[in-house]
């Protein structure tokens, strides 16, 4: 059986659901994945991404995703997985870049703060503040689990509906509605301005 003949029975195969069939069609790609990927991954990303992680994260995509292949030969699935490959490879280089800023951001906006704090409280303020995050904290663990999730994600981390959306796989939608619900519970569940 010629080489091209026995990728085409590979991918019928793999389009019947033959899940060998298809890891062997992603083992056939997996130079070319790792090429692409350490070419993308370099300088100071290395030493937080993994070219093997990011080849890895292309081939559960294309496992799941697999139904949106519409060729029928192997060029043709090369060149798809490709496309996939650079999607997944501008995504985690662009969610690393982002966390990284944030990171840094996060951390000049609570050095400030630290500076802020130890210069303008007293001992007793500072106590007060640390009964209110204690309280705060409390509160947040006594909401169920999805909604603390969700406001820690949006108000602690200040990530974006859609950050939290895609990091806790649900809808715009749903991430709202938690988060509505999370602080709703949370007014109810914090002590009032008596004044």
């Amino acid at each position: 059986m010629s080489e091209s003949a026995a990728s085409r029975e590979l991918l019928q195969r793999a389009r019947e659901g033959d899940q060998a069939a298809l890891g062997e069609l992603l083992n056939a790609q997996n130079r070319l994945l790792q090429q692409m990927a350490q070419q993308e991954v370099n300088g100071r990303l290395q030493a937080r991404l993994s070219a093997a992680d990011i080849v890895q994260q292309t081939c559960l995509s294309a496992i799941r995703n697999f139904n949106d292949f519409q060729g029928d030969n192997e060029p043709q699935f090369a060149a798809w997985l490709k496309e996939v490959h650079e999607r997944n490879v501008r995504d985690v280089v662009r969610r690393h870049v982002t966390a990284k800023k944030r990171a840094i951001s996060a951390q000049q906006a609570t050095d400030e703060k630290t500076l802020q704090a130890d210069s303008l409280h007293t001992p007793s303020r500072k106590a007060m503040l640390d009964e209110s995050t204690a309280q705060l904290l409390r509160a947040l663990d006594s909401l169920p689990e999805m909604q603390a999730e969700a406001v820690r994600l949006r108000h602690l981390e200040q990530l974006s509906l859609t950050e939290i959306a895609e990091r806790m796989d649900r809808s715009d939608v749903a991430v709202a509605s938690l988060l509505k619900r999370g602080l709703a519970a949370l007014r109810e569940r914090l002590p009032g301005d008596s004044e």
